[in-house]
C-alpha cells in the first residue's frame, strides 16, 4: 500500500515541478483537524490560522534536514510553497499541515497529528526523501 502512495506521490511531485517552472500557485484552504477541540463541519473551512514565523522552526528544520541529507533551505521551501507556514493548511484535495501530507500517507508514517508542525516536518521530510530516491 505505502509503494503504490510513494507511486502517486512521485507522479504528484513531478506534476507540481512542471507547474512550479510554468509560474503556477497551488491553492488550498483551511479547515479545523478533528483532535483540535473545534467543533465544526469537517467540510466547513474556517479562516486561516496565522503563518509561523520562519525563525520559529529554523532550528528544527535544520535538524531534521541534516537528518534527512536536505539543506534548510529546501525543506523552508518546501513549506513555504505547500502551505505558506501555516500550520493548519489543507488543500483542496485533502493534503494537511505544512508539508501538506495526504491523510493515507500521514497514517502510514505513523502521524497521529497532521496539523502538529514538528510531526508534519519530519513525517514530510522523511517522505520527501524516500520520494527522491
Amino acid at each position: 500500500m505505502m509503494e503504490a502512495s510513494v507511486a502517486r506521490q512521485r507522479e504528484s511531485v513531478r506534476r507540481q515541478a512542471s507547474a512550479s517552472a510554468a509560474g503556477e500557485r497551488s491553492d488550498w484552504f483551511t479547515v479545523p483537524w478533528a483532535g483540535s477541540g473545534l467543533e465544526a463541519e469537517p467540510d466547513q473551512a474556517v479562516e486561516d490560522c496565522p503563518p509561523i514565523p520562519p525563525h520559529e522552526l529554523k532550528d528544527y528544520i535544520e535538524e531534521i534536514a541534516r537528518r534527512q541529507g536536505f539543506t534548510p533551505d529546501l525543506l523552508r521551501a518546501v513549506i513555504e510553497r505547500e502551505s505558506g507556514f501555516r500550520p493548519c493548511a489543507v488543500s483542496s484535495k485533502g493534503a494537511q499541515g505544512l508539508m501538506q501530507l495526504m491523510p493515507e500517507t500521514a497514517a502510514e508514517l505513523g502521524v497521529s497529528d497532521p496539523f502538529d508542525p514538528q510531526e508534519n516536518i519530519a513525517a514530510g521530510a522523511g517522505f520527501l526523501s524516500r520520494l527522491l530516491e
